[in-house]
């Protein structure tokens, strides 16, 4: 009889001990997706992704991650990219990204190999500059009458003419860079006698374009933890950016519309850049992404990203740094 009472007593009392303490435990708020907040936080070193608690190795180029690893830094079961897909870096994707397909107006360059994707130029007497997206092949330029061609048109820029020269336009030229040189001294000339009489003008501080240094300036940061740093700047993206651009954006990166679509609403802004950065391996840069917000004329954005990364201490300048960025405003 006593010995009931008194195990009757200790479960009431394990009960009262252990309901507390599991209640007080902290739990994941509503909605949170346990898998991006390790990729947000970078848990992993550089070469491996996070898998439940583990940390696994990515496969190699040219395969696509089955399922990860069972032990911690262990190898993921990899496959061999099917033809048609490659993966050019190690990686953890699910599934090898779709080759890319010559359009009409390019010719083919190097075939599609599960380590490469298609290499793909604009065909004779058309091109594509590189700074620009090349959503269609421009029609190479021809000289006029009286213009001769002083630069062929290539796959990547276009024809440069230049005005034939005619007897007496030498002369003619002559008189005019003479005027014109003469012009300039005379300038030169009440710009010194101006600064003579009023010295103190040579002491103000020299005044520049708000963006004439912006994108010199993303060039020079550089990651203070290498692959983690980039990572964790993937926060600030998904913050700051508009989310009206957000295609724009991951459509100037290459990445495919349905790669885009097929993102997780909630997460699409790390699981994108993600692929990215899995595409890309060792050629990801931060001033890329940055330059691709500008090109889209969201330079508040990238201003704001920019100084995140300094103020968090994932990124610094390795040249000379600036007191502020001035970018005109997104539009």
């Amino acid at each position: 009889m006593n010995k009931g009472i008194l195990s009757k007593a200790c479960v009431c009392v394990f009960f009262s001990v252990a309901l507390p303490l599991c209640a007080a435990l902290p739990t994941p708020p509503p909605g949170t997706n346990p898998k991006a907040e390790l990729l947000r936080q970078g848990s992993c070193p550089e070469g491996l992704y996070p898998s439940a608690s583990l940390c696994c190795l990515n496969c190699p180029a040219g395969e696509h991650q089955v399922s990860p690893c069972s032990s911690d830094r262990g190898s993921s079961v990899c496959s061999e990219c099917p033809m048609g897909t490659f993966t050019e870096h190690s990686n953890h994707l699910r599934t090898c990204l779709t080759c890319t397909r010559c359009r009409p107006d390019q010719e083919e360059v190097q075939p599609c190999s599960p380590t490469n994707n298609t290499v793909c130029r604009c065909k004779s007497g058309y091109f594509c500059a590189h700074d620009q997206a090349c959503e269609v092949c421009q029609r190479c330029r021809s000289c006029n009458d009286g213009e001769t061609r002083v630069k062929s048109c290539t796959a990547h820029s276009n024809s440069e003419c230049a005005k034939t020269s005619t007897p007496g336009t030498p002369t003619e030229a002559l008189w005019w860079i003479l005027g014109v040189g003469v012009g300039v001294g005379f300038a030169f000339l009440g710009v010194w006698v101006y600064k003579k009489r009023r010295p103190w003008l040579t002491c103000l501080p020299s005044l520049s374009p708000g963006q004439s240094q912006q994108n010199e300036d993303d060039s020079l940061l550089v990651p203070l933890n290498g692959e983690k740093s980039l990572k964790l700047c993937f926060e600030y993206f998904h913050v700051d950016m508009d989310s009206k651009v957000h295609k724009r954006f991951f459509r100037s990166l290459d990445l495919s519309d349905n790669a885009i679509n097929d993102a997780n609403n909630e997460d699409r802004v790390y699981e994108l850049l993600d692929v990215w950065l899995q595409r890309e391996g060792q050629e990801a840069k931060l001033h890329h992404l940055l330059q691709k917000l500008r090109d889209l004329d969201q330079n508040r954005t990238a201003d704001s990203i920019v100084e995140k990364a300094i103020a968090n201490g994932h990124y610094e300048r390795g040249g000379i740094s600036h007191p502020s960025y001035s970018g005109k405003s997104d539009e």
